[in-house]
């Protein structure tokens, strides 16, 4: 048997979800979660497929995405109206395939590496800076960071107080951690500031 993808909206006392749903109502659930920066939309070709299989299959809309609702009003010591026109200018004008492509590119990338491999190390001093809180792309206790540390010949690594948008979320931090390291290991760019 064969259903259509039907469209829902639930509120709860804090949040609101729209959801995309396919099968009977009162079959065993089964639930799609999409990651970034996808949509419910992304489970298409799954939904009719498990809601034929006898299943009432469910794709939501995460929390702050699409028709959902957006959940932390926005914090202006992170961000401010004005920059946020700016996201969603940009992000309204070109959409997210460009940025997205960027992770598209594995293959091209690995072949880059492997043309590389002779110039393998960089001799210049290099700065990064870990986000302690920094979930999306933790560095600090996983081998994440250990290649980057193996190719880099004069490597400072500092940890910023923040999560994975420090330069938004703490930018006091990272410009002391930038002007510190500049002083050490550049000194002479402060002679011509």
């Amino acid at each position: 048997m064969s259903f259509p993808i039907s469209e829902h909206f639930t509120r709860s006392r804090r949040h609101g979800t729209f959801y995309l749903a396919c099968g009977e109502k009162d079959a065993s659930p089964i639930v799609f979660l999409h990651g970034w920066p996808e949509l419910s939309i992304s489970w298409r070709g799954q939904l009719p497929v498990f809601g034929a299989l006898g299943f009432r299959a469910i794709a939501p809309d995460m929390r702050g995405y699409g028709r959902s609702d957006v959940p932390l009003p926005r914090d202006e010591r992170v961000i401010d109206e004005e920059a946020e026109a700016g996201y969603v200018a940009a992000l309204s004008r070109n959409g997210f395939f460009g940025p997205d492509s960027w992770y598209l590119n594995g293959e091209a990338n690995a072949a880059y590496a492997e043309r590389a491999r002779a110039n393998w190390r960089l001799k210049m001093p290099t700065l990064f800076l870990h986000g302690a809180y920094d979930y999306t792309c933790e560095t600090i206790d996983s081998r994440l960071a250990e290649p980057m540390r193996a190719s880099c010949v004069d490597l400072t690594e500092s940890v910023v107080p923040s999560g994975h948008w420090m330069a938004q979320e703490k930018p006091a931090y990272v410009n002391a951690a930038l002007a510190g390291w500049l002083a050490r290991k550049r000194p002479e760019l402060w002679l011509r500031a």
